[in-house]
């Protein structure tokens, strides 16, 4: 079975986290439906170390400034699986993040993205074998050209995941 539930990290490169007016804004983008699907809710989880920072709960997707890591970025991740490719899972959430990185952006957040680089990767124990890592490579470079290059995989025993530089 092919790997499913998609997550997708843009690491954050400057900026002061203002978790308080990012969750703000994530209210307003459910206001003005400002991402696709069905955008239900926002929370607040700053107070935990290394915690999933500030989330958008979405029905199809987790939107967040997540601290998870030991680094903060922009991250969604899926909560439904797909007949979709991975590859083409990957290039919808890079797209999704970019979307939320442009609407901070808009709103004046002081925030800046390491777009050129990225963590892919999936939140699917019951899929993963021995060459998942290698399996999001591939995926990584059908989705995004063969000059993706493959910078660290995770160690994280949560989530198998992959750094990608992407140009």
């Amino acid at each position: 079975m092919e790997l499913q539930k998609v997550v997708i990290k843009v690491p954050v490169s400057a900026g002061a986290l203002d978790l308080n007016a990012i969750g703000a804004e994530f209210t307003k983008w459910i206001q003005n439906s400002s991402l696709p699907g069905v955008l239900i809710d926002v929370a607040d989880y700053s107070h935990m170390f290394e915690g999933p920072g500030v989330i958008l709960v979405a029905h199809e997707y987790i939107f967040s400034l997540d601290q998870q890591d030991g680094f903060n970025g922009l991250k969604v991740a899926y909560r439904l699986n797909s007949d979709e490719p991975l590859a083409q899972r990957f290039k919808q959430g890079l797209d999704l993040v970019r979307s939320g990185i442009a609407l901070l952006k808009q709103a004046n957040i002081e925030i800046e993205f390491s777009e050129d680089q990225c963590w892919l990767g999936v939140a699917d124990r019951l899929n993963e074998t021995s060459d998942t890592h290698e399996q999001l490579f591939t995926a990584a470079k059908v989705a995004f050209g063969d000059k993706v290059t493959c910078l660290k995989k995770s160690e994280s025993k949560a989530l198998a995941m992959i750094k990608v530089r992407l140009s």
